[in-house]
């Protein structure tokens, strides 16, 4: 696995999966999540679903794509697309403040996370590695209005973690979204 890191996706210590018919209590002292930065913005990667990094990849471009798609990954044979969602937030958000360092968006990032398996993946670019945090019903706020405007339909839950937001994204909502308004 040349350049790849599969990160495993399953919530709980010592691989475990969660026991969902355990109390809230019970279950929040048990997760752990992964998460990126995308464009500054701290994104939560869906507890329990399955994650691979994959290092300096690949991309091939499409023609006339928005900015934002940055094009199609194969890995082991499976047709991925790319999005940039740091980029996406740019074009959306270009009339607001800027809320991420435009100097990201000239330096092609050399990590990608894939989210899914087979035909139903998904990439996505990112700043860095990805941060194991440990989730808990304490760090869980309803502030999905502190998310970036373009990202604020798209995230499931907010946490304030280590003195600084992470949100949760609702992966298939978004790059549903995604894909649906690039194909127009």
């Amino acid at each position: 696995m040349s350049g790849e890191q599969v990160l495993s996706g399953r919530a709980g210590q010592d691989g475990a999966a969660l026991n969902f018919a355990a109390p809230l209590s019970d279950r929040w002292s048990k997760q752990r999540g992964y998460g990126v930065t995308v464009g500054g913005v701290n994104i939560l990667l869906p507890v329990g679903s399955y994650s691979e990094l994959t290092f300096d990849p690949v991309i091939t471009a499409l023609p006339n794509a928005p900015q934002y798609f940055v094009g199609l990954l194969n890995m082991r044979g499976n047709l991925i697309p790319v999005y940039d969602l740091a980029l996406y937030m740019y074009v959306v958000e270009q009339s607001q403040p800027a809320l991420i360092d435009l100097s990201k968006k000239i330096i092609k990032k050399p990590q990608v996370v894939v989210l899914g398996k087979g035909d139903d993946s998904v990439a996505l670019l990112c700043d860095n590695l990805p941060h194991t945090l440990e989730l808990s019903i304490n760090a869980l706020r309803n502030a999905n209005d502190q998310a970036p405007a373009a990202l604020q339909p798209f995230v499931s839950r907010s946490f304030w973690l280590n003195n600084t937001w992470w949100f949760e994204l609702d992966i298939v909502a978004t790059f549903t979204f995604l894909a649906q308004e690039h194909s127009l």
